[in-house]
């Protein structure tokens, strides 16, 4: 006979926790002269017994009932299930946690979070000491802070060759600027890159133009290509953030913004933009929208891990309307549109992969070029012109 406080040691277990057990049924107690509690080695065998059952995921009674001969395989095969279940959960778990110290990848938890929680996860990025551009960059193209400086450096070795970073066409630039009414003084492009819509503009209208992106190295290209055409007196340029505009309230008669509203999200740029217009002055922006209700499981997968907040036409339309924008017209870019900022983009692929070798960024453009080639009628970049 074994007294309790042995028990409990052998065991592992509290005093409490035995005075429990003998509670419920599952070991009995001697008492002795000295009116100690005693436990025989079959009450302390037959309690290690069902303790092992119960580490599988049973409960005491459970466990009590195996014990018993009471065997139940659709309960066990429940368990098992449920118990499958938890230990995926821990090992997605301990993959985050190795992730955080930078012994893996963490484009998963990146692409969940700006799917769950895009706006905590811009502030949890900023708060581990990465920039506004840095943290905007982060969550659309890198997705790995732990990767993020040489996913950046591989991506500007590809992207700064190029004239173009987004569907578009000089023509139907200018086809949205001939929608607009009324004589336009002022121009605010945000996130002019290399110019591509700046200098049509500068040359179709007779209003000065602010063009800012946060691009640096883009800037200095623009600002040659703006000598060239002299055009200085004409254009300012800028290195600003999209989302802290350093501009008064009302002073443009026009924002414009060509693929580039999506990092701020749709909504949430007219919302913080609209209140830089002027009273009946107007924005223009280009914008990836679903032009289907039937898309794809390999087009939605893709731009649900890419652009989560990728919305229909409607949608983009009721977004606006309850802005307080009126639709002035809208329109879809043309294959040309896409053909002038995807061929010279897979030429640049081509040519950097014998330096890049086997690269995230190669990866990701390989893909993004792969929807955009079996796009046919799911998806579309559309001119959206509004009028406050």
């Amino acid at each position: 006979m074994h007294q309790i406080s042995d028990v409990a040691k052998r065991l592992g277990v509290s005093r409490s926790t035995l005075l429990y057990y003998e509670k419920i049924g599952l070991i009995s107690a001697e008492r002795r002269d000295n009116n100690y509690r005693s436990y025989s080695e079959h009450d302390i065998e037959k309690l290690i017994f069902i303790l092992q059952l119960k580490d599988s995921g049973l409960s005491l009674q459970e466990s009590l009932d195996v014990f018993e001969q009471k065997l139940r395989p659709d309960l066990l095969q429940e368990k098992l299930v449920l118990l499958d279940k938890d230990i995926a959960k821990k090992q997605q778990a301990r993959e985050l946690l190795a992730a955080l110290i930078g012994q893996q990848s963490l484009r998963d938890f990146h692409i969940q979070s700006e799917s769950n929680a895009p706006k905590a996860h811009q502030v949890w990025l900023q708060s581990q000491g990465l920039s506004s551009k840095d943290s905007q960059r982060l969550r659309w193209l890198s997705k790995d802070i732990n990767q993020h400086e040489s996913y950046m450096s591989e991506f500007n070795h590809i992207f700064n060759s190029l004239e173009r970073w987004a569907p578009g066409s000089e023509n139907e630039t200018l086809a949205a600027l001939k929608l607009i009414p009324g004589n336009i003084k002022s121009i605010l492009e945000i996130g002019c890159g290399h110019g591509i819509a700046t200098l049509p503009l500068a040359q179709h209208s007779k209003a000065s133009i602010t063009a800012i992106d946060n691009e640096a190295n883009a800037l200095d290209y623009l600002a040659s290509k703006i000598a060239d055409k002299k055009q200085q007196d004409k254009i300012q340029l800028l290195n600003a953030d999209m989302s802290d505009l350093p501009f008064k309230e009302e002073r443009f008669d026009l924002i414009w913004s060509e693929g580039s509203a999506y990092i701020m999200g749709f909504e949430n740029a007219l919302r913080y933009w609209k209140d830089f217009l002027k009273p009946g002055a107007f924005i223009v922006i280009s914008e990836l929208i679903w032009s289907t209700d039937t898309a794809s499981e390999k087009a939605k997968k893709y731009w649900d891990r890419n652009y989560p907040d990728m919305q229909d036409r409607a949608t983009r339309l009721a977004q606006a309307k309850q802005l307080g924008l009126k639709l002035i017209g809208d329109f879809s870019l043309s294959d040309q549109a896409w053909n002038n900022y995807y061929q010279p983009l897979k030429a640049a692929i081509d040519k950097s992969r014998s330096k890049l070798g086997q690269s995230e960024v190669l990866n990701d453009i390989d893909e993004e070029i792969a929807i955009a080639e079996i796009r046919n009628s799911e998806f579309d970049y559309q001119f959206f012109i509004f009028q406050l």
